[in-house]
């Protein structure tokens, strides 16, 4: 998988130099979706664990994917709420991470945290300091941070990394 991705890259990057938005539309469309395996640690003021279970990332539209919250079930369907929206940027890698649109329940407004855990809670993973949501296509991990309330409630925190199998 990783030639194929690397062939692409190169082939793509030899015949666009001279028009770089061809170039940028020929890398969206890489596939992210596939079966993966998530670890990590959830961040909760009542319950918090660590995260090993596998996961399913599908496409939801021509840029982007769905993913589980953390270690909540979710169906991955058209209302599924306990899900997260993943949008990558072709050029950087990063990740965008949004909530599921127009779910009956869940989360509200998902809020990411690139650049380190919030105060209210101390690192409790020792990979926490890798998930600045990123994708990294040479291990085809994506390292995540990310977190919502819950009704208004305390947040909750999930630092994963999900790696591709």
């Amino acid at each position: 998988m990783k030639i194929l991705i690397y062939f692409f890259s190169i082939i793509s990057f030899c015949s666009c130099q001279k028009n770089p938005a061809e170039r940028v539309s020929n890398l969206v469309a890489v596939d992210y979706s596939g079966n993966y395996i998530s670890v990590g640690y959830f961040y909760h003021p009542a319950t918090s664990r660590d995260i090993n279970k596998p996961k399913r990332i599908v496409s939801h539209t021509s840029s982007s994917f769905l993913c589980e919250i953390g270690d909540l079930p979710s169906f991955l369907n058209d209302d599924s709420a306990w899900a997260v929206v993943l949008r990558i940027d072709p050029i950087t890698n990063k990740v965008t991470i949004d909530e599921f649109p127009n779910a009956v329940n869940g989360p509200g407004s998902i809020i990411m945290f690139p650049a380190g855990l919030p105060t209210t809670y101390v690192s409790s993973w020792s990979r926490s300091n890798e998930c600045t949501n990123v994708f990294d296509p040479e291990t085809m991990e994506f390292k995540l941070r990310y977190g919502y309330y819950l009704n208004n409630s305390s947040l909750r925190v999930i630092e994963e990394i999900i790696k591709k199998q």
